[in-house]
């Protein structure tokens, strides 16, 4: 009898492990399904969008350069424009023109000077805001400044 059950037990095991290769069915977990995959993808796509797309914000504040450009005219002891504001790091592009006597535009903090020009005469000077602050533009010829010749740059 022992004989025979053994017989028995090995046809068995032979017919379910004959069953389960020839199913196609999986032994172990069951596979991902194509939505779950697609799902996972989509999360880790969005996490990698989203660091690249704040690097790129990030470096194109950095890169970006914006200029830019005031017409200031000086005459009898003031400027046509009173304040200028920019951002640190962008570029200012000041059209001098100086009229009614002699006149320059200084700007001591960030090394900004143009020469003293004569009544119709004027020059342009390009300078990089890469100072956040506010700085005082104004005229150092004789006594032009404590006059009223002077006017406001604020670099945000």
């Amino acid at each position: 009898m022992n004989k025979q059950v053994m017989i028995i037990g090995g046809v068995m095991i032979a017919i379910i492990a004959g069953f389960l290769i020839f199913s196609n069915k999986p032994v172990s977990a069951p596979e991902e399904t194509m939505e779950d995959v697609k799902e996972e993808s989509t999360i880790e796509n969005e996490k990698e969008y989203d660091a690249t797309e704040e690097s790129m914000i990030e470096a194109e504040k950095r890169l970006v350069n914006k200029e830019h450009e005031f017409t200031i005219t000086g005459s009898s002891f003031k400027y046509d424009v009173d304040t200028m504001t920019v951002k640190a790091g962008d570029t200012v592009k000041v059209t001098f023109m100086s009229e009614g006597g002699t006149h320059d535009f200084v700007i001591d903090e960030l090394n900004v000077k143009t020469k003293v020009l004569k009544s119709g005469e004027k020059e342009v000077i390009t300078f990089v805001a890469d100072k956040a602050g506010t700085y005082t533009f104004y005229c150092s010829v004789g006594n032009h400044r404590a006059m009223g010749m002077e006017g406001t740059l604020i670099v945000e």
